[in-house]
């Protein structure tokens, strides 16, 4: 009986002689881009190598933990510039990516190891040259409600207010989101920043943008 039981396990951990990977840590993402992400094509096709090249990635946890060490309530940014449009990646991969990445003030040493390690993890290569790690306040709220509005701000390097896409705030009556969210994320909605600003020296990125389509809300799961 007793092997059987470990049997039953054993099946249920494998599929395809490979183990399941179960998710240590989960919460909110919010994603910024310095282009439109819900735009008609003819729009983006006049952005694509000229408007883009940079994007704010915010991992906020609302439980869990990332190589043994609790995060549960802490946040992390990484800012990314490269020298072309981000996330066409249906045409050409980001050309020399390089990121800066913003832990919570709050976190432990530790915690801000497997803050950055995380977020390395879940943006992949564009956060394969990571130029330098910084700590500062953070504050990010999702709504309670299922409207999509959030906002988050980072010290004095980036704030952002966001709210709904609505179907007036296109232009041309074809939108969709062109561009796909920068890693991988569940319930990834297009949204509309009402005022986002992003202002850092180490990447030379100062910005800001009024009432656009350039973000993305989701949750997320490492």
């Amino acid at each position: 009986m007793k092997f059987v039981r470990h049997a039953l396990l054993a099946a249920t951990l494998m599929v395809g002689g490979a183990a399941i990977a179960t998710p240590t840590v989960s919460g909110d993402y919010l994603e910024l881009r310095t282009c439109d992400v819900m735009v008609g094509q003819c729009f983006a096709n006049g952005d694509i190598g000229l408007r883009g090249k940079e994007a704010v990635m915010v991992w906020s946890v609302n439980e869990g933990s990332f190589d043994g060490v609790a995060l549960d309530g802490l946040h992390v940014m990484a800012l990314v510039r490269a020298q072309d449009t981000l996330g066409d990646l249906k045409y050409n991969a980001a050309k020399s990516p390089e990121s800066v990445i913003v832990t919570d003030e709050k976190a432990t040493d530790a915690q801000r190891g497997a803050l950055i390690a995380m977020a390395k993890n879940l943006g992949g290569a564009l956060l394969s040259e990571v130029v330098a790690t910084k700590t500062s306040a953070m504050k990010v709220n999702f709504s309670t409600r299922t409207d999509g509005i959030a906002t988050a701000s980072v010290g004095d390097v980036f704030e952002v207010s966001a709210r709904p896409f609505f179907k007036d705030d296109g232009c041309c009556g074809h939108e969709s989101p062109y561009y796909p969210p920068l890693t991988t994320i569940q319930d990834a909605e297009p949204a509309v920043a009402e005022l986002a600003e992003i202002t850092d020296d180490t990447l030379k990125c100062t910005w800001q943008s009024v009432d656009s389509p350039n973000m993305f809300l989701g949750k997320f799961q490492g």
